[in-house]
């Protein structure tokens, strides 16, 4: 954590040499103006100075930018490194231990990170006779035992949204 903070600075502190390079070179100390209809050796330094502050501004730029990026998926660290699981990997797990149950129809998949937490929405049809508060409860334990067996994700919220309930007749 301390090294990531570290960077952080760094990165910040070159984000300000930079414009600091850039106000220098456009309008430098000694007042003379940057663009004239000759450029003497010592307004070349001042060219070579602004080139090199908008690189390092658009490097600081693209460095904040990659920053606030989100990752499509869920990052597992082993012993052997880091795994990239895909959102759509997730969703498949999902299916798969969703299908056999007679009792959900037209499932649709919605997930994702929520701050810290992933979370899960699921659109289901119901087709039941039981109480829907008890099979929601059975099918929000199915989709964490399954996701924590496979991948060991913890989930934090798996959000069911019924679009129709239909009973059963048998």
């Amino acid at each position: 954590m301390l090294k990531k903070a570290l960077f952080f600075i760094a990165w910040i502190g070159i984000f300000i040499i930079s414009i600091i390079g850039i106000i220098f070179s456009i309008h430098p100390l000694d007042n003379r103006l940057f663009f004239t209809y000759t450029i003497g050796e010592s307004q070349q330094i001042y060219v070579v100075f602004l080139v090199v502050s908008i690189i390092y501004f658009i490097l600081s730029l693209m460095k904040f930018m990659s920053l606030f990026k989100r990752t499509n998926g869920y990052l597992i660290d082993g012993p052997n490194g880091e795994v990239l699981v895909s959102t759509e990997s997730i969703r498949s797990i999902i299916k798969e231990a969703l299908e056999s149950d007679g009792e959900v129809k037209n499932l649709k998949i919605n997930c994702g990170k929520s701050g810290k937490k992933y979370k899960i929405t699921l659109y289901i049809d119901l087709h039941t006779q039981r109480s829907i508060a008890e099979k929601s409860a059975e099918i929000q334990k199915i989709v964490k035992d399954e996701l924590f067996k496979r991948l060991e994700l913890e989930i934090s919220v798996v959000e069911i949204k019924i679009s129709k309930i239909s009973t059963k007749s048998e």
